[in-house]
């Protein structure tokens, strides 16, 4: 997977030959993979459960792996992958929320047991009031996934899910920039040799900024020549951006619990979904497991509104079980946004066709626009996502850690609106 044949061409120089790379103009690559149970399960785009483990298998130097928690019904391959790799000299770090881990901390503390395998929790129930969401992992600093999918059973093999896997170095050291932020906060070791001064007063060590390819005085994240500030995308070197690749621009996104923990080189969760919705022109599609209201929070729903009064089509589509949620009740929030002109509104129940009892559920966080737009992540629609506090009734919520990636590339929502098409128009899909 990351080696190449000399005798083959390699056009952009990525390790990926020709005939095996989906890009082979740019050393940017782009990959959907998915989670379905086997009814909505389709045939040309790979599969998470099938693609993590060889991807730790041809790990060499890191794993970092940053997740709500670890279950022990994850599929045995995928934890012997880690295992191997570990026992291969590679160093992997995993860090979980605190309160999933004392749930259940079996998992965790076997991994924890082998060898170059370090598990650690960061408390963000503590720091925010929120949890710890997100779920990605970078290997060797320059081959990622983000997406929806938690580290079980019923996430990999029973409900819908949907990740990205990107092949870019900026992109990897960026996620890894979070991950260093996070696991330091858990009383982990700095990942990198030396943290100095910080010569532009930004709260990120000079030392910490060249690592990740920014300049401690004008930060230049993708090392193209054009600072951030002049440069319409900083994540994508403007060398690799050529007529007919198939990812013009993208960027990582995050949630952060708390001040000392956002990245200000990292959008925010909830201004780049809003920066999507303004800008759309022709359609928005929305496949959501938690589509919320409460606590006032307005700013998507309202956004949403504001597309479809000015002509855009928007279809969202909401799981069953979080619409049902009586721990947050918002039914009539559906409802109402059904009933706005240029909005259509569907409930996805996919319980009858999971395997695991209570399983079977529609767990993705994805939003395109005009077919060429799209985010993929871990944030719910709902408040503390978006870096808002809530309380409801005694209940007290802040903000969690949520990471994401926003990008153009028509190819990649095409296969996004092809997985939304098919589940709006299933048996499992109906109308409110």
């Amino acid at each position: 997977m990351f080696g190449s044949n000399s005798h083959l061409a390699d056009t952009d120089g990525d390790g990926l030959q020709d005939d095996a790379d989906r890009d082979p103009l740019t050393s940017i690559n782009l990959e959907v993979l998915e989670s379905a149970p086997t009814e909505l399960d389709s045939e040309n785009i790979r599969n998470a459960v099938d693609i993590w483990p060889k991807l730790f298998e041809n790990t060499t130097q890191t794993i970092y792996l940053e997740t709500y928690y670890v279950a022990d019904s994850v599929p045995s391959k995928i934890y012997n992958a880690l295992k191997g790799a570990g026992e291969r000299g590679v160093k992997v770090k995993i860090l979980l929320d605190k309160e999933m881990y004392e749930d259940d901390p079996s998992q965790a503390d076997y991994l924890n047991s082998l060898k170059n395998i370090e598990v650690r929790t960061l408390n963000v129930g503590e720091l925010s009031g929120g949890w710890l969401h997100s779920k990605y992992f970078v290997i060797d600093g320059r081959v990622a996934f983000v997406g929806s999918q938690n580290w079980s059973w019923t996430a990999l093999e029973d409900g819908r899910e949907i990740g990205a896997l990107v092949r870019s170095k900026a992109f990897g050291e960026a996620l890894v920039s979070i991950f260093e932020a996070d696991w330091v906060k858990s009383g982990g070791s700095p990942l990198t040799p030396q943290r100095s001064n910080d010569t532009d007063g930004d709260s990120w060590p000079d030392d910490y900024e060249r690592w990740v390819s920014t300049s401690r005085t004008n930060p230049d994240t993708d090392n193209d020549g054009i600072p951030n500030s002049r440069d319409s995308n900083p994540f994508v070197p403007l060398d690799t951006s050529v007529a007919g690749a198939s990812v013009e621009w993208f960027y990582p996104v995050e949630t952060a619990p708390t001040g000392d923990l956002d990245n200000p080189y990292i959008r925010d969760t909830e201004n780049v979904l809003c920066e999507l919705i303004n800008s759309a022109s022709e359609n928005i599609r929305a496949q959501l497991y938690q589509y919320s209201t409460a606590g006032n929070y307005t700013m998507l729903d309202n956004a949403l509104r504001k597309a479809a009064n000015r002509g855009v089509e928007v279809k969202v589509l909401v799981d069953n079980k979080s619409h049902l949620n009586t721990d947050y009740p918002h039914p009539e929030v559906l409802d109402n946004l059904a009933i706005v002109p240029g909005i259509s509104v569907k409930i996805i129940d996919i319980e009858a066709i999971g395997e695991w009892p209570g399983g079977g559920w529609v767990h993705t966080k994805v939003l395109s626009v005009d077919g060429e737009r799209a985010y993929v992540g871990s944030a719910n629609w709902f408040a503390p996502h978006m870096s808002h506090e809530i309380t409801l009734g005694g209940w007290h919520a802040g903000p969690t850690r949520d990471v994401g990636i926003v990008f153009k590339s028509p190819e990649t929502v095409r296969i996004l609106e092809n997985i939304f098409t098919q589940d709006w128009n299933s048996e499992y899909a109906g109308a409110l």
